[in-house]
């Protein structure tokens, strides 16, 4: 047999799966439906997966088609073994029209009891399957039709904008507040930020703050988090400054919950790099005080000078104890 299946051309991939499948104790009839050498190893392998699961020849058939490959044969299977007829599953099963993730979204509303007047909404090819994502969900949330129009626009959002966008309609953020954030200007996580702000009570100074920062979303993430756990404008000022990467501005947000706004005024400045920055908050982790840490806090010391002083500056700290 194996001499056979070399003979047939079969790559070492593919004759696995035929040995899969006379292990699992499929007829030749049934290996034939997947030994041949149209098919990958993975598309072989999703016949094979059906066979097993006890599908009929003819719902093989369906999918048994190099056509498909094997995530589109993958979705098939799963419908047919979830129980759905073949009338659904044709909506979907048009390989030239939806690939495999596509299909897998227009699987999951009908897996979900939507109905067919409600998967077609979005069972669309302009909507590509995160698009189509945010529609089901908004559909299996109970969003009104207006909601879900309102960002079903693939020419203006694209999927993860959209999740966002239905995300905030689910957690009953009124419309205002939604248009706020829905700016097609505004990448995916930018909108998740924001979403996040208003849902934890920012006001709308706070959120016009986040939303002035154009690009990096982790820089909104610093911002939000420092008014969530009610630092004052002021103190969110010192590092709200886009000179500052993420990193920074979380030392410098880390270092306001144990210093002073004026102490901490001295080390959030633009001359620091994040690694001279990491030197003042190990000093204060290691129970310098403000004045000892002050002692290596010159930017024209680089972090490895600003290291040594602080290990020799913690010697003599032990020396004098």
């Amino acid at each position: 047999m194996r001499n056979e299946l070399k003979v047939l051309g079969f790559s070492l991939n593919q004759r696995a799966e035929i040995t899969k499948g006379k292990k699992f104790g499929l007829t030749r009839e049934q290996i034939n439906l997947y030994a041949k050498p149209e098919f990958n190893w993975q598309q072989m392998e999703k016949i094979r997966q059906g066979l097993e699961q006890g599908l009929s020849r003819e719902q093989i058939l369906v999918y048994a088609d190099s056509k498909f490959d094997s995530k589109q044969m993958e979705v098939i299977r799963l419908s047919f073994e979830s129980g759905l007829t073949y009338n659904n599953i044709k909506i979907y099963a048009r390989p030239d029209v939806f690939d495999g993730n596509q299909m897998y979204e227009i699987f999951k509303g009908f897996d979900e009891m939507l109905s067919t007047e409600q998967v077609m909404l979005y069972a669309k090819p302009e909507y590509d399957f995160l698009q189509m994502e945010a529609i089901r969900l908004g559909i299996k949330s109970g969003l009104s039709k207006e909601q879900i129009e309102f960002y079903a626009q693939p020419e203006v959002f694209n999927g993860e904008q959209m999740l966002e966008i239905y995300e905030g309609f689910k957690s009953k953020l009124n419309l205002e507040k939604i248009k706020f954030y829905a700016n097609p200007e505004y990448h995916g996580e930018k909108m998740k930020e924001l979403r996040e702000g208003f849902k934890a009570g920012l006001d709308w100074d706070q959120i016009r703050l986040c939303a002035s920062i154009k690009t990096d979303f982790l820089q909104i993430q610093e911002i939000r988090k420092g008014f969530e756990e009610n630092l004052s404008w002021e103190q969110v000022a010192l590092y709200a400054n886009t000179k500052f990467s993420y990193m920074q501005m979380n030392l410098i947000r880390t270092l306001l919950k144990t210093l002073t706004t004026e102490q901490v005024r001295t080390f959030a400045k633009t001359d620091y790099n994040y690694l001279q920055m990491l030197e003042f908050v190990k000093g204060f982790e290691q129970g310098l005080t403000f004045e000892q840490v002050k002692e290596y806090a010159n930017p024209k010391y680089n972090y490895m000078n600003m290291s040594l002083r602080r290990k020799m500056i913690l010697l003599g700290k032990k020396a004098e104890q």
